[in-house]
């Protein structure tokens, strides 16, 4: 992975190359443009109309779906008990009235 692209980029792009497959588009970049850089020739109102939407309603049922995973996953290793606070007697110094223990 490039340096200078982060993950989210990185998973744009995987996205976007997805789609543009999908219909035989073939994406480019020049040398020397960054790894993120994506290009590909296709008519103003098939990008408008088509790809773009297309693109659009992907990206959001994926982000869904990983946020619903991430929470899954982070409930199911983090919180596995997911219980309340354990209730525990007083300490001796407590229930005499004596004071916290220093």
């Amino acid at each position: 992975m490039p340096v200078d692209s982060t993950t989210e980029e990185q998973e744009l792009l995987e996205t976007l190359g997805k789609v543009e497959a999908l219909y035989g588009i073939r994406p480019y970049r020049y040398r020397r443009q960054r790894h993120t850089t994506v290009m590909a020739r296709v008519p103003r109102r098939f990008l408008d109309e088509t790809l773009w939407p297309e693109f659009n309603q992907l990206n959001d049922v994926l982000r869904s779906y990983l946020q619903r995973v991430t929470e899954r996953v982070i409930k199911a290793s983090i919180y596995a008990e997911d219980a309340e606070a354990e209730v525990r007697n007083e300490p001796a110094a407590l229930a005499d009235g004596r004071g916290a223990p220093r």
